[in-house]
């Protein structure tokens, strides 16, 4: 298991509906610790390596330098991230999110052709 670290979920005070008055209400979040498969990791690893061996420009001076096509791939693969990053806000349970994340990680394969 790879641990996921830094995330925040925001925790609600039922006895406090949210106000307009903002010294009223505070806002207050737990840390939360989120357990990926190394499988997943090392899969979604593998894949931004073998996106950045298909780019052809090797320091680039500015974003508009990098082909359109790679980066929608790097941008594929940052939503992938971003997408278990929500799901573990969202407060959902660890089986779930690496479920959901197989699923993902299938579907941008595909899509990416890797």
């Amino acid at each position: 298991m790879v641990y996921l670290f830094g995330l925040k979920r925001r925790i609600v005070n039922p006895q406090f509906q949210r106000s307009r008055n903002r010294r009223l209400h505070r806002d207050r979040y737990q840390e939360l610790e989120i357990g990926l498969p190394l499988d997943w990791v090392l899969a979604v690893m593998n894949m931004a390596i073998t996106v950045d061996s298909r780019n052809p420009v090797q320091n680039p001076k500015a974003p508009e330098d990098i082909p359109a096509e790679i980066r929608f791939q790097y941008e594929r693969l940052r939503s992938l991230e971003k997408t278990v990053r929500k799901l573990a806000r969202d407060g959902r349970l660890e089986a779930f999110i690496i479920r959901n994340a197989r699923k993902e990680l299938a579907r941008v394969k595909e899509e990416l052709d890797l």
